[in-house]
């Protein structure tokens, strides 16, 4: 599959000791990954769907209609590249994410 999914201002810490990320917070239904996917679920590839590169591998479509349009073309093997990329479903944007390094 060729989505990547990372999303910012989920985590961090403000003074006080952070919240382990581990698998009971994942599961739950108010960790910050899912509040902030909510909006965009509707839009995103079903999680069954395989995504087809294009040569330039700087899109990815799905049967589905969605699309994933990055910034720059992905590097492979990845080189630990930031990715910046937006997720469409006939034309409308429903998710965009810039991840900075």
């Amino acid at each position: 599959m060729c989505l990547a999914l990372g999303l910012s201002g989920c985590g961090g810490s403000s003074g006080t000791e952070a919240k382990a990320i581990d698998c009971a917070w994942f599961a739950s239904e108010s960790n910050c990954w899912k509040t902030n996917l909510a909006p965009a679920q509707s839009c995103l590839p079903l999680d069954s769907e395989t995504g087809t590169f294009s040569s330039d591998l700087k899109t990815c479509t799905y049967a589905s209609g969605a699309t994933v349009t990055f910034d720059a073309p992905l590097v492979i093997p990845p080189s630990g590249q930031a990715l910046s990329f937006t997720v469409t479903r006939s034309g409308q944007t429903c998710l965009r994410v810039k991840e900075s390094k």
